[in-house]
């Protein structure tokens, strides 16, 4: 119980690390045009009128809309979604290293992966990216987990509907999840 305990720690403060550190950096403006598109498509969702530009998004705009209930504006909303999702991501990799490596090295790891420029720039903006890890890392730990991969086209589907590209690049990774547990049995029984 005691190691269940650390391991739930860890997790937690990784998540929390992660979102201060993009809060201290979090964008004030719209830096590329895609935010703006997914702000006014919460208002008004227009494909014809590229709000937002195709193929829509339309599940990503909804939960903007839900987010910005809680924000003060639409902008916030979008940056605020973009930081959550970043330290989920961060908790779900931690647990996805944990699978092969030590406590120590997994949280070094996570660590380095957070540190990232290219990750933390995106965790901290109104940008989609950041949604990308987290599904990837939600359907990868879904994927190992001998109990939760029978989710994990669940987890594909509402990716997709979430971005319709995420699914196109994660039906691959869902392919291979499912090849590697079919080997492992067969290995494991023959």
């Amino acid at each position: 119980m005691k190691n269940n305990n650390k391991e739930i720690i860890v997790f937690l403060s990784l998540i929390i690390i992660t979102i201060i550190s993009r809060l201290i950096f979090s964008e004030s403006i719209y830096y590329y045009e895609d935010g703006p598109t997914f702000a006014t498509a919460t208002i008004n969702y227009n494909i014809k009128m590229i709000s937002p530009h195709l193929p829509g998004y339309y599940l990503h705009v909804k939960i903007i809309k839900l987010f910005s209930y809680f924000f003060t504006n639409i902008h916030s909303a979008m940056v605020m979604l973009s930081v959550f999702y970043s330290g989920l991501a961060a908790g779900l990799i931690y647990f996805i290293f944990r699978k092969w490596l030590k406590i120590y090295p997994s949280i070094l790891l996570t660590l380095f992966l957070i540190t990232n420029p290219f990750v933390w720039f995106f965790g901290c903006t109104s940008e989609i990216y950041s949604y990308d890890l987290f599904f990837s890392s939600l359907l990868v730990l879904a994927g190992l987990s001998g109990r939760w991969i029978y989710y994990t086209p669940l987890i594909l589907a509402l990716g997709t509907g979430v971005r319709q590209s995420s699914g196109v690049l994660l039906l691959p990774l869902f392919y291979i999840i499912r090849e590697i547990k079919k080997i492992i049995i067969i290995f494991l029984f023959h």
